[in-house]
């Protein structure tokens, strides 16, 4: 895969707005009675057609979340390998670009894939702050979205669309881990660090509202920091202060690994346990086992739970490592996109939307697409770093203590403000 075109019968990249926007407009119009009259090529979208489907991956490849921009990219070549590079009878052509986990980024890269490329399904975004701009395009341009990350609960709440929908867990969701562990007596009091951007803001709230108001847990109080923060000296005081059982960090990727490592480097481990919002062989990978003893952590992917393994193995083998949290739903997003084009046998995006609304799917881990609001309803699973000697092999980092899923750890769909 590129940032370029694949496959056969390439087009001129200088198609025009207009002709995109007609292009979409018959789409629109064809429904149900379309798709049949695709799949018998009477369409030039349609099965058998050698129009390219057309898929734009919008993904962080630089800045703090590069790491996972990256695994998530192998994520949408494995699905396309996984379909031959065709589905409906027509090649599959995938562009990468850069979202630099800025919307300011994102979005004119994405108006450059619809303007330049004339994609047929976004896939993408990571951050929150990225992902809702990219599903105002996705509305603006009646686009199927997939946003890969983004815990802001707004994303299928507040600011849902149609065109949204979203394989990765959000706030409330990621509080299933906490949830867990309170409810089997790991603790009863616990202070929060969060990101001050829409996933920690709702991920705080949820926690508040699932563990203090609905539970009774002690919440001691919260500190927040910037994405990409580089002294958590502050934190770990305010944490070390409040005499909590728990200090539950909201945050991923590099954040993660320099509070862990800042962390243990204050001897904060060896006065309140560390509890991180998500985990996986990214931050295992960089700070090693002995780091990793005892430190909890939340993850609606884990390779070795059930429903998981034959997607984890198939992936270390093409990549030489293990799938992480934010690789599982980049591939679930990116098969469902593929299968439903296939499946229907058009890209109109209110056939797809009809395809994929409370479809069950299980390409890493069991889920379904919820159909008031499009957010995956799914396990999240709560872990416990293992020591150096209880490792059965080099990628046995953690123990798999608990889960909490399906809709009792989402906003029912009366709650999530959800408008479509």
């Amino acid at each position: 895969m590129s940032d370029g075109k694949r496959g056969p019968n390439r087009q001129d990249v200088g198609a025009s707005m207009a002709t995109r926007i007609d292009r979409r407009t018959v789409l629109k119009g064809l429904g149900a009675s379309g798709a049949v009259s695709l799949a018998g090529c009477t369409n030039p979208l349609g099965q058998g057609s050698n129009e390219a489907l057309k898929i734009g991956f919008v993904v962080p490849t630089s800045g703090p979340f590069a790491s996972a921009g990256e695994t998530m990219t192998q994520s949408l070549e494995m699905a396309t390998s996984r379909v031959e590079e065709q589905v409906a009878g027509r090649p599959v052509e995938t562009f990468v670009r850069d979202s630099g986990t800025e919307a300011g980024t994102a979005v004119p890269k994405t108006n450059e894939l619809i303007q330049s490329e004339d994609i047929d399904i976004l896939i993408g975004g990571f951050s929150s702050s990225v992902i809702l701009a990219l599903q105002d395009v996705a509305k603006r341009e009646e686009l199927l979205y997939l946003p890969v990350g983004g815990g802001a609960t707004s994303i299928t709440g507040e600011k849902c669309n149609k065109y949204t929908f979203a394989a990765h867990s959000n706030g409330y969701q990621f509080a299933g881990a906490p949830v867990a562990a309170y409810e089997n007596g790991l603790f009863d009091s616990l202070y929060v660090l969060a990101g001050d951007y829409s996933a920690g803001r709702a991920t705080t709230n949820a926690v508040e509202q699932l563990l203090r108001d609905e539970r009774d847990a002690d919440v001691r109080g919260t500190s927040t920091f910037p994405l990409g923060n580089q002294d958590f000296s502050s934190q770990i005081s305010d944490a070390r202060e409040s005499n909590a059982d728990v200090c539950y960090f909201i945050s991923a990727a590099s954040d993660s690994i320099r509070f862990l490592q800042q962390a243990r480097g204050a001897g904060l481990h060896n006065e309140m346990d560390l509890f991180f919002v998500f985990a996986g062989n990214l931050l295992a990978n960089a700070v090693g086992s002995e780091a990793l003893d005892g430190v909890y952590a939340g993850t609606h992917f884990y390779w070795e739970a059930e429903g998981s393994k034959e997607f984890s193995t198939a992936f270390r083998e093409e990549y030489g490592q293990l799938p992480d949290w934010f690789t599982a739903p980049a591939f679930d997003a990116s098969m469902e996109a593929l299968t439903a084009v296939d499946t229907v046998g058009s890209a109109s995006p209110d056939d797809l939307i009809q395809h994929l609304e409370g479809r069950e799917f299980n390409w890493t881990r069991p889920a379904t697409w919820r159909a008031c609001d499009h957010r995956a309803i799914q396990p999240f699973y709560l872990l416990e770093g293992k020591s150096p000697s209880e490792k059965e092999s080099e990628s046995d980092y953690y123990n798999v203590l608990d889960s909490m899923g399906g809709e009792q750890i989402m906003r029912s769909c009366q709650d999530n403000n959800c408008d479509m």
